[in-house]
C-alpha cells in the first residue's frame, strides 16, 4: 500500500511538471493495477527516493507513517492511510490537483481483479457498486521487523454507491496470517460485513 504514496508524489510532480506524464504513465500504470515492484522501484528513484515520500508524509499530516529503507517498507497505520485516500481519490481538500486525482482513481478502480480483494472485493459490495483499492501482501523474512515467516495482508480502498456517492474509506493492516489466502479472505468478510451494515 505504500506505492500509493509513491503514485501521490510521482502525480504531484506531473502536476508541477517536473515529471514528464508521458515517460511515467507505463510504470504508474503497472504499479497501481498489477502492483509491480520493478515499477515502484524506478518511480521511488525518480520521486528523489525518502525525500518524496518524506514531503508526502508532511503535507497531507501522516503523523503516524515512518520512512523505512524503501517504499516496501513504510511504517503507517490505518487513520492516516484512510486520510491519504479521501484526499488524492475521494472528497476531502488536498494538495493533489483533481486532474491527477482522477488519473489515481482510475488506476485504483481499475486494479487487476486476483488483487481486488478485501476493500475492493466486487463480490462482497453491493451490485453497481465501485471502488478504488490497492492492496498489499508480504511474507515476512529474517531481518524485517517481527513477527517473521507470517503474511502481512493490507487492504486500503475508498467505495462509492451506485450513485457515484461515497459511502466509506475502508484501511485494514494486518501481520501475523499463516497464509496470503487466510489474509484475503479475512479482508474480503469484513467488507461483506460493511456492506450489510453500512
Amino acid at each position: 500500500t505504500g506505492k500509493v504514496i509513491v503514485a501521490t508524489r510521482v502525480l504531484e510532480m506531473v502536476a508541477d511538471g517536473s515529471l514528464d506524464y508521458a515517460a511515467i504513465s507505463s510504470d504508474l500504470d503497472l504499479m497501481i493495477t498489477e502492483s509491480s515492484n520493478e515499477a515502484a522501484n524506478r518511480l521511488f528513484l525518480a520521486i528523489g527516493e525518502n525525500a518524496g515520500i518524506a514531503s508526502v508524509v508532511e503535507r497531507y499530516a501522516l503523523t503516524s507513517t515512518i520512512l523505512g529503507r524503501t517504499w516496501g517498507t513504510i511504517l503507517t497505520n490505518s487513520s492516516d492511510q484512510a486520510l491519504l485516500l479521501n484526499q488524492v481519490v475521494g472528497t476531502a481538500e488536498s494538495p493533489l490537483p483533481e486532474a491527477q486525482r482522477t488519473i489515481l482513481r482510475d488506476l485504483m478502480m481499475r486494479v487487476k481483479p486476483e488483487q481486488a480483494w478485501g476493500a475492493g472485493s466486487r463480490a462482497d459490495l453491493p451490485e453497481l457498486w465501485t471502488a478504488a483499492v490497492k492492496n498489499g501482501w508480504y511474507l515476512s523474512v529474517e531481518g524485517d521487523r517481527p513477527p517473521v515467516g507470517l503474511w502481512r495482508i493490507n487492504t486500503v480502498g475508498y467505495v462509492w454507491d451506485e450513485t457515484k456517492q461515497p459511502r466509506w474509506i475502508f484501511t485494514g493492516y494486518s501481520n501475523t496470517w499463516p497464509t496470503q489466502d487466510g489474509g484475503e479472505q479475512a479482508w474480503n468478510a469484513v467488507t461483506k460485513q460493511l456492506s450489510a451494515t453500512l
